[in-house]
């Protein structure tokens, strides 16, 4: 080989050195993101209705009016009550009993009633006093609808009491709606 040769050969290496070496360098200097995939996801309060206790006394001679409580949902979170036959005068008295199925303990900080229909319903709800402020501790599992309160133990349950009244101001073969709140939150 020439020194012409070589020379030439140099000429095109080191150009081809350069710019693999510069690729080289522009490799390891691009900037690269990291990237964390996943999901978080948050536990519902777990609270579930378990349990209902209702009474409707006997007005005299007007023993036509029935009640009935169920799950709305398959999750126990709402219930349905529901009055047929009722007529002025009619009230029914109820015990809700909720439980706590969540991992955490809870706390029942508020019982509202949302009733568009003053003239013709009545409607109270309150925690029991007796358990008013009331840790719930978790039961550690869900209670089925229909479990009775003595098979739930008391440190992860708490009893809502109900009333409702019809009024005089109720018409005749007319619907009413209401809404009862309870409102639980995490405690420590």
């Amino acid at each position: 080989m020439t020194r012409r040769t070589i020379a030439g050969i140099a000429v095109l290496l080191v150009p081809i050195a350069l710019m693999l070496g510069s690729f080289t360098l522009a490799y390891y200097l691009w900037p690269e993101a990291m990237v964390v995939q996943g999901r978080a996801s948050t536990g519902g309060t777990g609270a579930v209705w378990f349990f209902r206790s209702c009474d409707d006394p006997e007005t005299e001679g007007k023993d036509v009016g029935a009640w009935s409580v169920a799950p709305a949902d398959r999750e126990q979170k709402t219930l349905q009550v529901t009055i047929s036959n009722g007529y002025p005068g009619y009230e029914v008295y109820c015990e809700l009993h909720l439980a706590n199925s969540a991992a955490f303990p809870l706390k029942v900080t508020s019982v509202s009633v949302i009733n568009p229909n003053p003239q013709a319903l009545t409607v109270t709800a309150q925690e029991d006093p007796a358990q008013a402020g009331k840790v719930l501790q978790p039961c550690g599992s869900t209670p089925a609808w229909g479990t009775t309160p003595a098979h739930v133990p008391a440190r992860c349950r708490t009893e809502i009491q109900l009333t409702l009244h019809i009024e005089q101001g109720a018409a005749p073969k007319s619907s009413y709606g209401f809404t009862i709140e309870v409102k639980l939150e995490q405690t420590p």
